[in-house]
C-alpha cells in the first residue's frame, strides 16, 4: 500500500456518504488523500481519491465491504492536469493577475512593485527554502506618522502558499500588495492603511513545493524536504509549527520547525520587531471559502473570541458581498477540523497576535485545487475588501494612538 506512484494514468474516485454514522472512520483512506478526515464534528459529504490502476480494485472492494457509494472517473487525470497547465500557459497575459505565475516571476513582480511605489515599499527576505530558494516578501508602509517607527508602528502580516497546490493563494497575496501600493494616491483610507501599517505579505511560504506543482506534479501539497530518518518526502509546514505539534494524520515533519521554511517565519515574526507590534496574522489557503479563526487542535473558543469573531465576520461578510459569493465565519475545529501545529494557532498562542485568521479561498470541492485563473481578480477583489473591513473593524474595536500605543474596547 505504500508504493511510490506518479500521477500519470491514475484514476480519481469520489465518494459519497449516505446517511453517514457519527464514529465513523476513515483512517484507511489516509494512505491516499490527506485533507478530508473524521474529527470530532465534522464529518464530509465526499472525498476525493487518487489511486494507481494497481491500488484501484483493492479500494474499490474495501468501499464495497463498508457500504460506500463511490462514482470512478477521470481514467487518465494526467492528461487532465496537462491541459489544465496548457490552459493556464497560454491564458492572455496583458495584465500579470490574468493567469497562474512560476516564483520567478513572482519575484519579479515584485521587483518592478518596488521600483514604483516611491520609496513605500521594499522588498525583504526571512530565509531559504530546503532547496536553497530566498524566502521574498514584500514591505508596504511609510513612517510618515510615526516618529519611533520601528518600535511602535503597527503590524500586519500576511503570507500564502504554505501548501504548493493552492495557486489562488499566491496571486491573491500579489494582489493586496498591488492594491496597497496602486492605489495610495487615490483611495484615501488605503492611504491612510499604508501610513499606519506596515504590512509584510510573504506570497509564497513553501516555493519548492510549487516549483514542483509547476515541473512535475501539479497537486503537490507538501515542501520538498526528505526525513532520511523517516524515509517521507515532504513534509505539510501548517503542521509543523510548535503549538500543540504531533497530533496530525498529515506529515507533520520529525519536530517542530524541522523544515526551515517554518523557522524562517517563526524567527522573523518574533525577532523583527518589538512584541506586541503585530496587530493582524492573515495566512491564505484553498479551497472551500472559508475565514477560520483559532483554534484548530481544540474545539474550546481562544480568550478574546469575542473580538476575534466580530473582526472575522467582518470580514467574512465583505468577502461575501463583493461578488456575492458565499464565505463562512468560524473556529477551525468547528467549521473545518481539528489540526495542530498550524501556523494560525501558533500566531495566536505563542506570538500572541490578537487577530489571527486562515483564509480558505475561493475552489469547489470538485475541483482538485485546479481552479481557474478568471478566478484570480475576482478572488483578489473579495479578499481585498476582506482585508479593508477587517481593518476597519479593529479601528473600532481598538483605539491606536499616534505613538503606536493601543486601548482595546472590552467586549
Amino acid at each position: 500500500m505504500g508504493e511510490n506512484w506518479s500521477i500519470e494514468h491514475c484514476d480519481v474516485t469520489k465518494d459519497r456518504f449516505n446517511n453517514p454514522t457519527p464514529g465513523f472512520q476513515l483512517s484507511f483512506w489516509e494512505m491516499y488523500y490527506d485533507r478530508y478526515l473524521h474529527q470530532d464534528n465534522y464529518l464530509p459529504s465526499r472525498v476525493d481519491i487518487l489511486s494507481t490502476p494497481r491500488l484501484l480494485n483493492l479500494l474499490i472492494n474495501r468501499l464495497r465491504r463498508r457500504g460506500i457509494n463511490y462514482d470512478s472517473f477521470d481514467s487518465d487525470v494526467q492528461e487532465y492536469l496537462d491541459a489544465y497547465m496548457k490552459k493556464n500557459y497560454d491564458a492572455e497575459s496583458r495584465d500579470y493577475f490574468q493567469k497562474f505565475q512560476p516564483y520567478d516571476e513572482m519575484v519579479v513582480f515584485m521587483k518592478k512593485a518596488v521600483s514604483r511605489c516611491n520609496g513605500r515599499c521594499h522588498l525583504f527576505t526571512i530565509g531559504q527554502s530546503y532547496e536553497g530558494r530566498l524566502l521574498i516578501g514584500i514591505k508596504i508602509g511609510t513612517s510618515k506618522h510615526h516618529k519611533n517607527n520601528n518600535n511602535t508602528r503597527k503590524r500586519i502580516w500576511i503570507d500564502a502558499g504554505i501548501h504548493a497546490r493552492e495557486w489562488i493563494s499566491h496571486t491573491t497575496a500579489l494582489y493586496l500588495a498591488e492594491m496597497l501600493i496602486s492605489g495610495y494616491t487615490q483611495d484615501k483610507f488605503i492611504r491612510h492603511m499604508v501610513d499606519n501599517y506596515d504590512w509584510y505579505i510573504l506570497p509564497c511560504l513553501n516555493p519548492d513545493g510549487y516549483n514542483y506543482t509547476w515541473t512535475t506534479d501539479r497537486l503537490w501539497r507538501k515542501t520538498r524536504h526528505l526525513d532520511t530518518k523517516s524515509g517521507c518526502l515532504g513534509t505539510d509546514l501548517n503542521r509543523n509549527f510548535d503549538f500543540k505539534w504531533g497530533c496530525s494524520s498529515n506529515y507533520r515533519g520529525s519536530r517542530p520547525y524541522s523544515d526551515p521554511e517554518s523557522r524562517a517565519l517563526v524567527d522573523f515574526i518574533k525577532s523583527s520587531v518589538r512584541k506586541g507590534t503585530w496587530l493582524l496574522f492573515i495566512t491564505l489557503h484553498s479551497k472551500g471559502q472559508l475565514v477560520l479563526s483559532p483554534w484548530g487542535y481544540t474545539s474550546v473558543k481562544p480568550a478574546g473570541y469575542p473580538q476575534l469573531e466580530q473582526v472575522g465576520k467582518a470580514l467574512t461578510d465583505a468577502m461575501s458581498v463583493r461578488h456575492n459569493n458565499k464565505y463562512r465565519f468560524g473556529s477551525a475545529a468547528r467549521v473545518l477540523y481539528h489540526s495542530s501545529g498550524t501556523s494560525r494557532d501558533w500566531a495566536h498562542g505563542v506570538a500572541g497576535i490578537p487577530y489571527v485568521y486562515t483564509i480558505e479561498l475561493r475552489g469547489k470541492i470538485n475541483d482538485n485545487w485546479l481552479i481557474s485563473p478568471s478566478n484570480i481578480i475576482p478572488n483578489g477583489e473579495e479578499m481585498w475588501a476582506g482585508v479593508q473591513a477587517a481593518i476597519r473593524t479593529i479601528e473600532r474595536l481598538s483605539h491606536i494612538m499616534d505613538d503606536g500605543s493601543e486601548v482595546v474596547t472590552k467586549l
